[in-house]
């Protein structure tokens, strides 16, 4: 079976053109109701617990064509256009520990968290799977809050200076969102090297057995987190 990425679908072309022959890319869906340069990004409407996906309330049905095959269960909150009422599936997992803010989190998700028997840590970055790269078991991140959390948990953690990402409309993005984990690999969407913290990403991934593959001739952009599909 061929391995696929889920990208927001603003960016599926540059996607398929840099990564076609070794992915099927899929492209998310636009939810009108966020804010524009967000309505794309797929860790806004999706959250993935192992391989399981839930999917926001109005894209269920689009999910659940696009990852047919896959166990996709439907959401109970409809997003909304601005923070914190758009981070209801945004979670950030590191092995068997879930950190988000909480008190924004939808309902289902929460259950499928705690069925999974994962560790709920509640932080004030609602924006939790954005805010950080995840790889094997280690979390790269500018946010304090999870750096704090992290260390508390015992979890492998590289701060990073913050910046050096696009996001349109906004002054920066995420490293969270320019990247992903997936089949063993940590992708970046864009070029990483001209990240201010680029040797120290390296080595901690390097560190950790991870390889990374980046576009050498593309800007680190903030997509949204690149989504493995059934495979991690």
């Amino acid at each position: 079976m061929r391995k696929k990425l889920l990208i927001d679908c603003r960016f599926a072309g540059v996607a398929e053109k840099k990564w076609g022959s070794k992915f099927e890319i899929i492209s998310s869906p636009k939810l009108n109701h966020l804010s524009e340069p967000v309505s794309c990004h797929p860790d806004l409407s999706l959250c993935k617990i192992g391989n399981t996906y839930i999917a926001e309330k109005t894209v269920y049905e689009y999910y659940k064509q696009k990852l047919s095959g896959s166990n996709v269960i439907c959401g109970e909150t409809v997003l909304g256009s601005h923070y914190p009422f758009d981070v209801a599936y945004n979670v950030l997992i590191s092995g068997k520990t879930a950190f988000a803010n909480f008190q924004y989190t939808d309902r289902v998700v929460k259950q499928e968290l705690k069925k999974q028997n994962l560790k709920l840590i509640n932080i004030n970055q609602g924006y939790a799977n954005c805010a950080a790269a995840e790889l094997a078991g280690g979390i790269i991140t500018a946010d304090p809050s999870l750096l704090d959390a992290c260390a508390k948990e015992h979890i492998d953690t590289l701060e990073i200076e913050p910046g050096d990402v696009v996001l349109s409309g906004y002054d920066y993005g995420f490293i969270g969102g320019a990247s992903g984990f997936a089949y063993g690999c940590l992708l970046f969407f864009g070029d990483i090297c001209k990240h201010k913290s680029f040797q120290n990403i390296k080595r901690f991934a390097e560190i950790k057995g991870v390889e990374l593959e980046y576009m050498k001739d593309f800007p680190l952009t903030d997509v949204g987190t690149i989504i493995g599909i059934d495979g991690k």
